[in-house]
């Protein structure tokens, strides 16, 4: 999907309720530069061992540039 401006709505997920951690790219391998929205980014921060796998942590941490 190519993403244009700052919104881009995603069909398959138009009306449904947002999680409390939105994060793009999980468990695949396609490039993709993120930035976490405010509820992700708490959500994140609240608990951060609960990232366990393997490539939702880095992708997870890695917009904070830690």
């Amino acid at each position: 999907m190519d993403i244009d401006g700052a919104s881009t709505p995603v069909d398959g997920l138009v009306g449904l309720q947002m999680p409390d951690l939105l994060l793009v790219n999980d468990d695949d391998l396609a490039y993709g530069k993120i930035r976490l929205d405010d509820r992700s980014l708490k959500t994140a921060l609240a608990d951060p061992r609960a990232l366990t796998e393997s490539l939702p942590a880095p992708w997870c941490w890695a917009p904070l540039g830690t």
